[in-house]
């Protein structure tokens, strides 16, 4: 919610260089997200913001380095701030901001041996840090045709689906034909997705699936803000144990991490004996999120960015 006075800017990129360091002079601080250009800007503090730890987008050159000599970088996880870091530059983590619902569902209680409800939410694309549904399907069939007395279990895959990663989509449709209990739900509604968080008994996550993170830490989760969604709505969340997800979730304290598929359904059937044990893990979660990721976390971390620069 912006304030009235909110002036939006022309794009930087259809200015002539005069143009723009004229439009830029009187800032206080601009804040730029590369794309792997970079410039002299002669606004008071420029901030670079970086998400996704990808090094074509960090080359830090002899002109780079010229460029952006006067320039503070932030970065949207510690993951991140290491892979810079490896790439020359020195950031300070700000975590983003997330919506706290009211409705947590902390009460909610798995039972073992009973049909259980499996979430994963996360855009449909095989490229960067894909979501790795297809695994996520391959897990689902082998978990309820080897544990008959799961058999009526759900697996729900949402998330948003471009024109571009269509066929990729039906591929995953195709993998999951013979199975009605696997439930799709390409660009699904906010409303619709509060309800799946509501409903799902553990949100899974795999994107890092099987990725070198020291050789391709683009392709893992930088940080993931849908397990964090999660967290927030009494899901007992598990990820794949790679990237930004391990510096939030601590396994067996407010969620779980793991790095074989075997791993992954032996601990949701530990934790599904255990309703003391659910209970502890949801409202540590829940603890975890608000003191790194609530609006008053970002402030402060704001304002201690801003005196350092102002």
């Amino acid at each position: 919610k912006l304030p009235e006075n909110t002036v939006w800017a022309p794009s930087l990129k259809s200015m002539s260089w005069s143009k723009k360091q004229h439009y830029l002079r009187p800032l206080d601080a601009l804040l730029y997200a590369t794309d792997g250009s970079y410039f002299y800007s002669p606004a008071k503090h420029t901030i670079g913001f970086c998400m996704v730890p990808e090094e074509k987008l960090y080359k830090m050159s002899l002109i780079n380095k010229i460029k952006t000599f006067r320039w503070s970088f932030i970065s949207n996880s510690k993951f991140t701030q290491k892979i810079l870091y490896r790439f020359g530059i020195q950031s300070r983590v700000v975590y983003p901001i997330l919506d706290l619902p009211k409705n947590t569902n902390a009460e909610k209680t798995v039972n073992a041996g009973t049909a259980l409800t499996f979430l994963s939410v996360g855009r449909f694309f095989r490229h960067l840090h894909s979501k790795r549904h297809d695994v996520a399907v391959a897990w689902f069939v082998n978990f309820i045709e080897q544990n008959p007395k799961y058999s009526q279990s759900k697996l729900i895959l949402a998330g948003g689906l471009k024109e571009e990663d269509a066929q990729y989509f039906e591929s995953l449709k195709k993998l999951a034909s013979q199975y009605p209990n696997i439930d799709f739900k390409p660009n699904i509604s906010s409303s619709d997705l509060e309800k799946a968080y509501a409903n799902a008994d553990f949100y899974l996550h795999f994107a890092g699936w099987q990725v070198n993170e020291t050789n391709n830490p683009e392709r893992t989760e930088h940080l993931g803000i849908t397990p964090l969604e999660a967290m927030t709505r009494g899901c007992i969340t598990i990820c794949y144990r790679s990237g930004g997800i391990k510096e939030v979730i601590r396994d067996g304290e407010n969620g779980y991490t793991f790095s074989q598929l075997p791993e992954l359904t032996r601990k949701i059937f530990e934790i599904s004996s255990d309703p003391i044990k659910q209970k502890e893990i949801r409202e540590n979660a829940r603890e975890t999120v608000i003191t790194l990721f609530s609006q008053k976390a970002f402030d402060e971390t704001m304002r201690g960015l801003y005196k350092k620069l102002f």
